[in-house]
């Protein structure tokens, strides 16, 4: 086997294709974003949302151990993927950095916005009419005058 000079995760595979798609059913946990008014409460589901670990005089937050591990797990990869490649969610992370949050609060609040974003965009698409393809009239109307006999079954 000779080694090709690219990055393992420039090559897709299908275990990369198997883990996207676990991503997704991670996502469906999610069910029907109505029973989620906001994103506090999407965000305290997924166990994104900051618990206040505060003592004394050092205020900190903590992500919640509680909530849907799945799609919390689907979150932090997410997250951690951002992070990795240039992209909006790196950007934050920086900045969140560079305001002198440790590495591991800085990805929370990153947590914190996907899924924010991640409400948004479900209850967008909720709200959007759904989409209906077109009936293909020709296609129903020529196997409608066609009859069923032994030698015509398996025509198209």
């Amino acid at each position: 086997m000779s080694h090709s000079g690219r990055c393992k995760r420039d090559q897709p595979d299908s275990d990369h294709r198997d883990q996207r798609r676990a991503r997704r059913q991670d996502l469906g946990h999610v069910g029907d974003i109505q029973r989620f008014p906001s994103a506090d409460h999407l965000a305290s589901y997924a166990a994104t949302a900051p618990i206040e670990a505060s003592s004394g005089d050092v205020v900190r937050h903590r992500l919640s151990r509680r909530g849907n591990r799945r799609l919390n797990n689907a979150i932090h990869l997410a997250a951690h993927v951002q992070t990795i490649f240039a992209s909006p969610g790196r950007d934050y992370y920086q900045r969140g950095l560079a305001a002198g949050n440790s590495r591991t609060e800085a990805l929370r609040l990153l947590k914190w916005q996907l899924t924010k974003a991640i409400h948004r965009t479900l209850t967008q698409d909720a709200a959007a009419p759904p989409i209906t393809p077109p009936l293909d009239i020709e296609a129903l109307s020529s196997h409608a005058g066609r009859s069923r006999t032994p030698e015509n079954r398996h025509k198209p």
